[in-house]
């Protein structure tokens, strides 16, 4: 009797002390899993916090802007001509210019076109050659490409460029300059030449230098 007593006594201080490790061990799972879960929560809000921090767009993030070079503008170097070169668009400026110069003065008018090459070289030694020239005559240029090739005739300019000596509003020396640097000393040969000219040799071919005159008022008229 004794022993079966002893027996039954000790039988349920075992079953406690298992349930008591079972429950233990249940709470140390519990525990473990509760610290884990919390520490992805904080990873997972510490990234959306830094996330936020650099505000990077829902649609992925806008790239960085590249920085656009502009290419350099190439400006062309457009020679002016001097001050004492005065354009002309046609033949009643011309006239008029004629009009306005002092009596026995000359005018030296270039006659260029825009489509000749020749003429874009043949206008530098020009300029040079009024520069050069300034008090011996007065210096126009006239761009001719559009102006009808029957006027150019009938003041006998039939090729560009051309170079014409006016004097009292008559052609008195005509020239075809070229391109080369020669073109300078003929024009300074021909403006020495009308200046030089005597009384009687104007004379002389009055009636040669009449008939630019009247070319030129008719084209004026038109």
């Amino acid at each position: 009797m004794t022993t079966s007593k002893h027996a039954s006594r000790t039988q349920p201080s075992r079953m406690l002390r298992y349930s008591l490790s079972i429950l233990l061990i249940f709470i140390c799972e519990r525990v473990t899993a509760f610290s884990t879960l919390s520490t992805t929560n904080m990873d997972t809000s510490s990234t959306a916090l830094l996330q936020s921090s650099i505000a990077i767009p829902s649609d992925g993030g806008t790239s960085i802007p590249q920085v656009q070079t502009e290419k350099p503008k190439v400006v062309e170097k457009q020679v002016e001509s001097p001050a004492n070169i005065e354009k002309l668009s046609g033949f009643s400026e011309l006239g008029t210019v004629l009009d306005n110069v002092p009596q026995n003065e000359l005018t030296v008018v270039f006659y260029h076109a825009s489509y000749c090459k020749i003429c874009q070289r043949a206008q530098i030694k020009y300029k040079r050659l009024a520069s050069m020239a300034s008090e011996k005559a007065q210096f126009t240029s006239m761009e001719a490409s559009k102006i009808p090739a029957a006027d150019l005739k009938s003041l006998g300019i039939n090729r560009f460029p051309w170079i014409q000596i006016w004097r009292n509003r008559q052609c008195v020396s005509a020239l075809a300059p070229g391109a080369s640097y020669s073109s300078i000393p003929r024009v300074m040969e021909s403006l020495e030449k009308c200046k030089n000219r005597s009384r009687t040799e104007w004379l002389e071919m009055a009636l040669q230098l009449q008939v630019s005159q009247d070319a030129l008022d008719k084209l004026c008229e038109e």
